[in-house]
């Protein structure tokens, strides 16, 4: 019996064990699918066949991970779970997706213009991004609930995500609004300057954006309140926080 080699499949924030068939296809164990991203174990098999149609039948392969064989996916079909359960707002699941394709993008811009990078440079900036992106998720929820917990409506509901996403940036970067950023730092329209930022500088969003979060969710506390909190709180920490972005 050939058994599937297994390798350590690193993606910056995380690492699974990634299976290759005799045959050179790639696979990866339904076990794994849960962990990554964060899935009950003991409903996992029926979750990833419902996800890929009640038709689906997942091969069972033998490796050096477990005595007996285990149910596994493609990677076609990693991909589709993947994406259906970004759709259901599985937050990991939306922030993978995001964080994968603006790699593939970058590496494919890299041999382009023929910039080299690193595979631990590439980890560190996924890594980055993924915890990101899921902060960010978090935050937009908390200033959600908060929304509906009181009742407002109108402009000031509509612009609420907005004026916080601005106090965060003037906190951080002395620069009163987003768009004024986005001109500073030459972001496209519509992109977001967390993109455009160095990966220090993007632990420094993210650290604000989780803090207030946290006290939105934790405290009830007033959203454009908390961030002026939490930025002053960091300002106390750090004299040259603001300083600390490379604009």
């Amino acid at each position: 019996m050939n058994k599937a080699k297994v390798a350590e499949i690193d993606y910056g924030f995380a690492k699974v064990q990634g299976l290759m068939l005799p045959s050179g296809e790639y696979r990866i164990g339904v076990s794994q699918i849960a962990e990554f991203l964060q899935l009950d174990k003991t409903i996992a098999t029926r979750e990833v066949k419902a996800l890929l149609g009640k038709d689906c039948q997942l091969d069972k392969v033998y490796s050096e991970l477990n005595p007996k064989p285990v149910n596994t996916v493609d990677l076609k079909q990693f991909a589709e779970i993947c994406l259906k359960l970004a759709i259901k707002w599985n937050k990991t699941a939306e922030a993978f997706c995001l964080a994968a394709i603006e790699e593939t993008h970058e590496r494919r811009f890299d041999k382009a213009f023929d910039k080299k990078q690193s595979e631990e440079e590439y980890n560190a900036r996924m890594k980055a991004r993924m915890e990101g992106k899921i902060t960010r998720r978090h935050l937009t929820d908390a200033v959600a609930d908060y929304i509906k917990r009181h009742n407002i409506t109108g402009n000031k509901a509509i612009f609420y995500y907005k004026q916080v996403t601005d106090k965060i940036y003037e906190g951080l970067t002395g620069i009163k609004t987003t768009k004024k950023l986005r001109e500073k730092l030459d972001v496209p329209e519509k992109q977001t300057p967390r993109d455009y930022v160095s990966d220090n500088d993007l632990l420094h969003i993210q650290e604000v954006e989780d803090t207030v979060q946290r006290y939105i969710d934790n405290q009830d506390q007033e959203p454009l309140e908390a961030v002026d909190q939490v930025i002053r709180a960091l300002l106390l920490k750090d004299s040259g926080l603001s300083r600390k972005f490379k604009l």
